[in-house]
């Protein structure tokens, strides 16, 4: 093997201008791609279009039609907004946003005087007096435009976009913000936020853009300063960074060339990236740096480095690959995408990592990582002390493991769709000012078959519509109902019957109801529905296909972590040739997921769907430290060492490369806890923690498992 390593590094020193070329080619080729990429920021995105969940939601927008809005939300300061000082607030605002491009209505309070009878252009106390006396008669009718302390009004404009293509979602929403900002600087006495589904996908759009930009930029800075301080030397820093950069440059280009779209989730990728190509090539630089400090030559030092770590970085590299191809199995497409995309640039790591680190490292000046010796020492410390406790520390273990299988049974998953952004987005607090003084925003579409042919509206429809509405009205949660024949849509853009007049369309708006109360409240409408008008009764809407993306991604992501716990089972026991060794080595790698997930319980609670994927996902990459310790542990252990003194050579020679690379790792995932999108939020939490337990699993209760594997050998005393 060394041989053939040495033969190997003195062919790429003989073809290092090449590499070094085809490598500078992949950068420009990458970067120009870059430049291509588009983000995707419609919230359809996160459902697969071929479940019948969304076919059935895409059929009921199809014969109703499809119209998202811009809500402005009017709060007077000091009163209330029918005050002579706000009520032409509301005016202003309609005026101004029936001017924006694609508005085709505009719906505020000022029409429902306009339809009682007082012209717009009536003395605003008479308009005022008007709407305060309608107010008191329906106002629970007219919540969604007026709340009950009449602090709060909202002007609603409609923007129809057709099922097929969406309209300039950015472009609508700065119109949108020049209006309120326009507004308030015109009438102090009131504050306008917005919200409405124009600026929800705006949201998606501007935070998938950041959680693209800003985290793999911070992680790389972050990396960068650790990466120096644990190699002493910035020469082989910058070695190290440059192979990140061009993996994720050639990855992310070619998804630019091939024209796929980056959204919330898939925009993480980078940051992913960041920390597991540092993973691979950390490895490579300190034992380079280790033989370097040996004496030996340039090209020695870099044939033992590609000899020592070969087998190890191609079976980390290909159980996290297998970790995250099974993704594949998410309910929700970003999530395949974001598998595929990190599988990807895991195998572009892969091929530089054998080709452009080494001959770099052959051309850099020669670095030592004194520094680093101290540490390496302490690392061999720590096996040490645990070889002389270890049975204290498979006790702890079994404690820990038995208190986080508790926590678990206090995670729940319940998604609320509006709360996807966290508070300091305008959307966000306007969502929840809306819900708070007006209506609800969870709305769910009730598409029901005409009852006679001919057309809906006979008799037979009347009265089983005013039946059901009724109905609806008494359940929990339910805030206001608008049928075909009476009472007034949220959004007036959604015709009430089709085109044929064939089905017909009620309107539920929901407010503060769970995933599971509003997919249990569309289960009973539909079986009360179709008792009446048959077997082709849909409930839909975007709260339904949230709640059971929720539910779905729950299921299938169990099957992936089973799947990957056997791929990934099956490498480690080709690899070590041991069974015991095998089987041993699988419990550090399931115990930091029960931990994570048990902290998260206990501490937090309620999870997004987000979290679903975590458990598969990382499960792949925390077995990348075990696998580094086990081989080196097995090969310490081939060289005739007993089971003690292997641990310790295996800890003071890869401990600290186990320490750096889970750093790396967790701040590339950690970074996304300053995201104000919920999901990448839980995400990079739940995921940099899962790393974190990952570090204690692999440094405190694997070695005791290692050395219980092989107990039919004496343990020795610790020696050097």
């Amino acid at each position: 093997m060394a041989e053939r390593s040495k033969s190997y590094i003195l062919r790429l020193a003989q073809w290092k201008a090449l590499v070094f070329a085809v490598a500078a080619l992949l950068f420009i080729v990458g970067g120009a791609g870059m430049q291509r990429v588009v983000y995707d920021p419609n919230v359809l995105t996160y459902f697969d279009d071929q479940a019948p969940d969304f076919v059935a939601f895409r059929e009921v927008e199809t014969r109703f039609g499809r119209s998202n809005e811009i809500v402005f939300l009017v709060r007077s300061l000091r009163g209330t907004v029918y005050d002579a000082d706000v009520l032409p607030v509301l005016g202003a605002i309609e005026e101004r946003a029936s001017k924006i491009a694609g508005v085709t209505s505009v719906r505020s309070l000022l029409d429902l005087a306009a339809i009682e009878g007082v012209p717009r252009k009536a003395e605003g106390a008479v308009i005022a007096e008007r709407l305060r006396a309608v107010a008191a008669e329906r106002g629970a009718e007219l919540r969604a435009l007026v709340s009950a302390d009449a602090t709060v009004a909202a002007v609603a404009a409609f923007v129809p976009r057709s099922v097929e293509g969406d309209s300039d979602v950015a472009a609508l929403a700065a119109a949108a913000r020049r209006v309120a900002s326009e507004v308030e600087a015109a009438f102090p006495t009131a504050d306008v936020l917005l919200t409405g589904r124009i600026i929800i996908d705006d949201a998606f759009q501007t935070e998938g853009r950041n959680d693209f930009l800003g985290p793999p930029g911070l992680s790389l800075l972050v990396t960068t300063v650790l990466l120096a301080l644990a190699f002493g030397s910035l020469a082989a820093t910058g070695v190290l960074i440059l192979v990140v950069c061009i993996s994720i440059v050639v990855i992310i280009g070619a998804l630019g060339w091939a024209g796929i779209p980056l959204n919330g989730i898939s925009s993480a990728a980078p940051s992913v990236l960041v920390g597991l190509t540092v993973a691979t090539g950390v490895h490579v630089v300190f034992a380079w740096q280790d033989a370097l400090r040996e004496g030996r030559s340039r090209v020695d030092a870099v044939a033992h480095a590609m000899e020592w770590n070969t087998w190890p970085i191609a079976l980390s590299v290909a159980t996290t690959i297998v970790s995250f191809l099974c993704l594949n199995l998410a309910t929700s497409p970003p999530f395949r995408q974001l598998g595929n995309v990190v599988a990807l640039g895991l195998v572009v790591t892969l091929v530089l990592s054998f080709t452009l680190l080494p001959a770099l490292l052959l051309v850099i000046g020669p670095s030592f990582g004194r520094r680093r010796r101290w540490l390496e020492e302490a690392m061999a410390g720590l096996g040490r002390y645990i070889v002389m406790r270890q049975l204290a520390f498979t006790a702890l273990g079994a404690c820990v493991a038995a208190a986080a299988i508790a926590g678990l049974t206090l995670v729940t998953y319940d998604d609320t769709f509006s709360h996807y952004f966290d508070e300091r987005y305008e959307v966000r607090r306007a969502t929840d000012l809306f819900e708070e003084k007006l209506t609800g925003t969870t709305i769910l579409a009730v598409s029901m078959p005409a009852a006679r042919e001919g057309g809906a509206g006979g008799a037979e429809d009347r009265a089983a519509v005013a039946a059901l509405a009724r109905w609806l009205a008494t359940q929990p949660g339910v805030a206001h109902v608008a049928t075909p024949f009476a009472g007034q849509p949220s959004n007036p853009a959604m015709r009430m019957t089709d085109e044929t007049g064939s089905h017909m369309r009620l309107e539920v708006v929901l407010r503060g109801v769970s995933a599971a109360e509003t997919l249990a409240l569309a289960a009973a409408t539909e079986t009360r529905a179709a008792s009446t008008h048959g077997l082709d009764v849909v409930v839909t809407g975007l709260p339904i296909l949230s709640a059971r993306l929720s539910l779905d991604s729950a299921r299938s992501m169990l099957l992936a972590t089973a799947l990957a716990l056997v791929a990934v089972s099956a490498l480690l026991l080709l690899a070590v040739r041991n069974a015991r060794l095998g089987l041993v080595s699988v419990v550090p790698n399931l115990l930091p997921i029960i931990m994570a997930f048990g902290a998260w319980g206990v501490l937090v609670g309620e999870v997004s769907f987000a979290a679903t994927v975590v458990a598969a996902l990382t499960f792949g990459i925390v077995v990348d430290d075990t696998v580094h310790i086990v081989l080196k542990y097995r090969r310490a252990r081939s060289r005739g060492l007993a089971p003690d003194v292997a641990l310790v050579s295996s800890f003071r020679s890869v401990g600290v490369a186990v320490l750096v690379t889970t750093l790396a790792i967790g701040t590339g995932f950690a970074t996304f806890a300053a995201s104000g999108f919920l999901v990448n939020q839980h995400f990079g939490l739940l995921s940099a923690l899962t790393l974190a337990a990952a570090l204690v699993a692999d440094l405190l209760f694997l070695p005791p498992l290692l050395l219980w594997a092989e107990r039919e050998r004496p343990a020795a005393t610790p020696r050097e």
